[in-house]
């Protein structure tokens, strides 16, 4: 515990170094940002001197992946300054884009990208007015002026998936707590006087993990079994919301037992995921773990599928069902596809979790068969014991801290 205590110290005394108001930069660097609002805190946060809640700017701002584009100008003119025309008492152009190419119709708060190249098409619906800077476009889903739907806010916006990586937008400075806790003992064997695994030992992972640049991710963890220290590099490659079909990101590691002191596990893995609509995203990770066999288990050699291997190969599976904005229901399947593949039974680390969030806050209520939180160990799934008993359905839970 002295060791993790550090860890965090010195973590935590870094991120107070490196903090910088990139974002604030970025609004005040806009060719089109209104004097009043530049270099000031309020202009995303509630509290003037700055931290804490965002306001609704603030909200958009980040569900736009810190982005401005001539739609979230549109949205918050008073934060801008650019031509508006009005054409009647609903609708409005906004000449908010510098390079021309297009400009906003905002008709009753909800904004619609045109193309000025090209005149409106019969039917459209569009004021005579707004002919000669109009044309037929994608429609863009808006929220009226100001507000955020909370449906359009992200749901994940955990690292984690439950055990599996979460492919998030990575900007520079971002940090995240992240807390996992895997009681020992089975949900269901010896339920009564256990109630329900509560009163066994339990697994319990620390991490944090630091965005050193826009896209690019480190991260630091401890478990409490076996005083494993896991060090990982993850790559944003890119994300669904920026026109992509689908959200990918790669991360590289290692693991080390006894504060990284014995038997290191080296691993590559990448997460896939692609959202469909509001409600549904499912992930697709792979992943490569050396290393795979415990050496505290060689009597057991005899028992284990592929015992000649020492790597193993699975590809996780997950699902996302959004049942509320902010609650939603997730699972995961990691079957093992090469090399080693556990002792007795195959038995792939299955976990099912139901996930709130609140503003800065991701808190999941899992039931998985690994106690195992890393690559190297919710893998092979091999549990803490090999016993019969060992892969079998725990209880846990993940909390995840959204510090900047």
């Amino acid at each position: 515990m002295r060791f993790l205590g550090g860890m965090v110290v010195a973590l935590c005394g870094m991120l107070s170094l490196l903090a910088l108001p990139e974002y604030l930069a970025r609004f005040t660097a806009d060719p089109m940002s209104s004097a009043p609002f530049k270099g000031r805190c309020s202009t995303c946060h509630i509290n003037p001197a700055g931290g804490g809640p965002r306001n609704e700017f603030g909200l958009a701002f980040a569900a736009n992946t810190f982005t401005i584009t001539p739609e979230l100008r549109a949205r918050f003119p008073e934060r801008f300054q650019y031509p508006v025309q009005s054409l009647d008492a609903h609708a409005e152009i906004h000449y908010s884009d510098p390079s021309g190419r297009t400009v906003i119709l905002k008709r009753d708060g909800i904004t619609t990208a045109i193309d000025p190249s090209s005149p409106p098409s019969a039917g459209a619906g569009l004021p005579v007015a707004a002919a000669p800077a109009a044309a037929a476009a994608a429609t863009i889903e808006g929220a009226p002026a100001g507000r955020v739907s909370q449906w359009d806010r992200p749901m994940q916006l955990s690292t984690r998936w439950i055990n599996l990586p979460q492919p998030a937008a990575i900007s520079r400075n971002d940090a995240n707590i992240l807390i996992q806790h895997r009681f020992s003992a089975p949900l269901f064997v010896g339920s009564a006087p256990q109630l329900l695994g509560l009163d066994s030992t339990a697994n319990i992972f620390l991490g944090l993990d630091y965005g050193v640049w826009d896209r690019l991710m480190v991260s630091l963890s401890r478990s409490r079994f076996n005083r494993n220290v896991e060090m990982d590099v993850t790559g944003d490659f890119w994300q669904q919301q920026r026109g992509a079909p689908l959200s990918l990101a790669g991360r590289i590691g290692l693991e080390g037992r006894d504060n990284f002191g014995e038997f290191f596990s080296p691993h590559l893995q990448l997460a896939a995921e692609r959202q469909f609509g509001r409600r549904v995203a499912v992930l697709l990770a792979p992943a490569l773990v050396f290393n795979s066999q415990d050496n505290r288990l060689f009597f057991l050699r005899d028992f284990a599928a592929n015992s000649d291997k020492d790597y193993t190969l699975n590809m996780g599976v997950g699902l996302s069902l959004k049942v509320m904005p902010t609650f939603a229901v997730v699972a995961e399947y990691v079957p093992r596809l090469a090399g080693f593949r556990g002792y007795f039974v195959d038995r792939p680390a299955i976990s099912v979790a139901l996930q709130k969030q609140t503003f800065r806050h991701v808190f999941s209520l899992v039931i998985s068969t690994s106690t195992a939180m890393t690559p190297a160990g919710y893998g092979p799934n091999i549990g803490a014991d090999a016993t019969p008993t060992a892969n079998r359905l725990k209880l846990g839970f993940n909390i995840l801290r959204k510090l900047r």
